[in-house]
């Protein structure tokens, strides 16, 4: 669903758009704050316009690049949370030699003492998504940490997920 029409005396682009016309949205209007030479805001999420419609699908730092693909993780965790046996999702890029980035999904179950199969999922997911978009590793956790205005704290998990791995793994 669009986050709808920008208001009246604002002006909005999508700056380097991809193949799929999802690009960062960059805003101009009379009381812009932070604008560049030309008076656009750069804002720092990613969109695409639709005949008119503002559709957001993320965070410019948020955005995952595995194998050369663009992944919005906010795509994929709809998808995930859209399983009757997942309560919530987190999506993150994970450093991986050879792709460049991986995905981890963070996944509260609805039932703590019976969470979902991760084949489940796996198989769940790509109904619907390409399949570099589909996780590649799989974490339950009972919550995920969110900022006091409710949104998911990706560096967090991306920190902890980098933690738990020089822990396994041992020092680079």
């Amino acid at each position: 669903s669009s986050v709808g029409q920008p208001a009246p005396g604002v002006e909005v682009r999508i700056h380097h758009p991809d193949g799929d016309g999802v690009g960062e949205v960059w805003a101009r209007s009379g009381h812009s704050l932070f604008i560049d030479a030309e008076g656009w805001q750069h804002t720092g999420d990613l969109g695409r316009l639709v005949d008119g419609y503002l559709y957001l699908v993320g965070r410019l730092g948020d955005k995952i690049i595995r194998g050369g693909e663009n992944v919005f993780p906010i795509e994929v965790e709809r998808v995930l949370e859209s399983h009757p046996e997942v309560a919530e999702a987190a999506v993150v890029g994970i450093p991986d030699q050879r792709l460049g980035e991986t995905i981890r999904a963070y996944i509260v179950a609805a039932e703590p003492e019976s969470p979902p199969d991760v084949e489940a999922l796996r198989a769940y997911c790509r109904k619907t998504l390409a399949g570099f978009k589909v996780p590649a590793q799989w974490q339950f956790t009972t919550t995920l940490p969110r900022n006091a205005a409710g949104k998911i704290l990706r560096r967090e998990l991306i920190s902890f997920s980098r933690d738990s791995q020089a822990r396994r793994h041992g020092p680079p």
